[in-house]
């Protein structure tokens, strides 16, 4: 089982992702779509906190960012900021 974990906004610097996920990062800011940031951003560092790996990435772990986001989230719908993220 996936822990739901807590999807923290302040934990979002590129310097706290591993190597895997920095470089991940690194090459969809580099795209230039404006679009990647808002929607990935706390999901990456969600997987990067549960120590999931780019390549590891499973529906049982979109569903627990799912669950912490329910948990967590104050200023906007849970459900709205996990599909942005899935689109993204």
């Amino acid at each position: 089982m996936v822990p739901s974990g807590g999807v923290e906004r302040r934990s979002n610097r590129i310097t706290d992702l591993s190597p895997e996920w920095r470089a991940l990062w690194t090459g969809l800011l580099a795209s230039g779509d404006k679009t990647f940031q808002p929607a990935l951003c706390r999901l990456v560092h969600f997987l990067n906190n549960q120590a999931v790996g780019p390549e590891h990435v499973s529906l049982e772990h979109g569903l627990a960012y799912r669950d912490a986001l329910t948990h967590n989230e104050t200023s906007k719908s849970p459900d709205v900021a996990y599909r942005a993220a899935v689109n993204g």
